[in-house]
């Protein structure tokens, strides 16, 4: 988030969304990978309709963190 302390306008925007999207799927990548590896007794399937939601989920959730962390600076 360094670069939005001196960004100004849309420019700020456009850095605070691709922090926003880039942290969103990161975190979904790191917890769906460990999904994955976790072995259980029983078949589990992955559903393409809730996984992707699932993304858009944590994409917005950093979003709000990303936005709320700068409009404190």
């Amino acid at each position: 988030m360094g670069q939005v302390i001196y960004a100004q306008g849309i420019a700020r925007k456009f850095w605070t969304v691709g922090g926003a999207i880039a942290l969103g799927i990161s975190v979904w990548a790191m917890h769906f990978v460990a999904m994955l590896a976790y072995q259980l007794p029983i078949p589990i399937s992955y559903n393409f309709e809730i996984v992707l939601p699932s993304m858009v989920v944590a994409i917005a959730f950093a979003g709000l963190g990303c936005s709320s962390s700068v409009a404190y600076r």
